[in-house]
């Protein structure tokens, strides 16, 4: 468990990833900024690979991988009241096995090729936050893969791929 306050910043100073969560692994971190995250692969911020990770009230800001340079999961993932943005690679990466809850955040200014919010593969379930503002350079969508719902949710623009979403949100799509 890292506690900080929200005065405590994890820089990887361009170095490596920031933290890897291996199988079995639990990892809760509150109050703390990751920053500074870069590899070739996934998960420049964080890479949850198969592990238990709970992030509140944290910032993952400026990170950068091929994919997932805020956050790649293929495990347990729960956002609560956290902010993930201007990670190169996308903001957050939901693999295929990977089971993602997000509550109260906000997913913007992430970069990727598309999607750049979130991709699912796995199993999403997202309630009031914002995914908006990210930029997709191929395709410029926000949200891709199949989310389910709570509702109050605000999408910049969702892929045709994007499904789940239910009245009480508001969702863009491309035009």
């Amino acid at each position: 468990t890292a506690t900080g306050g929200g005065l405590t910043t994890i820089d990887a100073g361009g170095i490596d990833r920031v933290l890897h969560v291996g199988a079995g692994g639990s990892l809760t971190v509150e109050g703390v900024g990751i920053t500074g995250g870069n590899t070739s692969g996934s998960g420049g911020g964080i890479f949850n690979q198969g592990g238990t990770v709970r992030l509140i009230d944290t910032t993952l800001s400026d990170n950068t991988a091929a994919t997932g340079g805020g956050i790649t999961n293929t495990g347990d993932l729960q956002i609560d009241n956290s902010t993930i943005s201007g990670n190169t690679g996308g903001g957050i990466q939901n693999l295929i096995g990977g089971t993602l809850q997000i509550t109260r955040s906000t997913i913007s200014n992430n970069t990727k090729t598309s999607a750049a919010g979130i991709t699912n593969a796995g199993s999403a379930s997202i309630d009031n936050t914002i995914v908006a503002g990210n930029i997709g350079t191929l395709q410029n969508t926000d949200v891709a893969g199949n989310f389910a719902s709570a509702g109050f949710n605000v999408i910049g623009k969702a892929s045709v791929s994007a499904t789940g979403f239910v009245a009480a949100d508001i969702v863009g799509s491309v035009s």
